[in-house]
């Protein structure tokens, strides 16, 4: 059974994908930052099934703001995709089908019809510095070059729609939801 994923701004972007249920939490490959061709990257996969992606921003005044009319709360399925903008740093998204993955597959956990493979990337020319921080076994990745989240972009069906961030939002969060 999948956990959700929170990627959010306190102070640099960070990304956590909880544990339980037999999810370890874990997506140290997140760490290793490569160049692929001419983009430094890393990826890892958390393990679904996601079924929605919500947006949540809150104001100065500490009441909660949609990032477009209505409840932000959009389902998703195979090849849909998201983009996070945090200055010069990326944080996309893809739900792919991993399910015929084995279970003692060397690399990566078995998977599911409906997980994430995550990528951190850095844009002209900047690398994503990605550190990892732990307590009581819970894992979250920071982006510690990165500031605030300035954009979000959703790819549903073949089509892109762009929300940006509001200049009065102090904090926000982007929840990848399982059943």
């Amino acid at each position: 059974m999948a956990e959700p994923v929170i990627i959010d701004d306190g102070g640099s972007t960070r990304i956590k994908l909880l544990k339980g249920q037999g999810v370890t939490g874990r997506m140290d490959n997140l760490l290793e930052v490569t160049n692929v061709a001419g983009t430094n990257q890393s990826k890892d996969f958390a393990t679904g099934p996601f079924i929605k992606i919500k947006v949540l921003c809150v104001r100065k005044t500490g009441t909660a703001a949609p990032v477009a009319p209505g409840a932000f709360s959009i389902a998703i399925g195979l090849g849909d995709r998201f983009e996070i903008h945090s200055g010069q740093q990326r944080v996309c998204g893809k739900f792919v089908d991993r399910s015929a993955i084995p279970d003692n597959h060397p690399y990566h956990p078995a998977g599911t019809a409906a997980d994430c493979e995550i990528i951190v990337k850095g844009v002209a020319g900047i690398a994503p510095i990605v550190e990892a921080r732990h307590s009581e076994q819970q894992r979250r990745y920071i982006i510690s070059n990165a500031p605030a989240i300035d954009k979000v972009k959703i790819k549903i069906n073949g089509s892109w729609s762009t929300f940006p961030i509001p200049p009065d939002i102090i904090y926000t969060a982007v929840f990848l939801l399982r059943p």
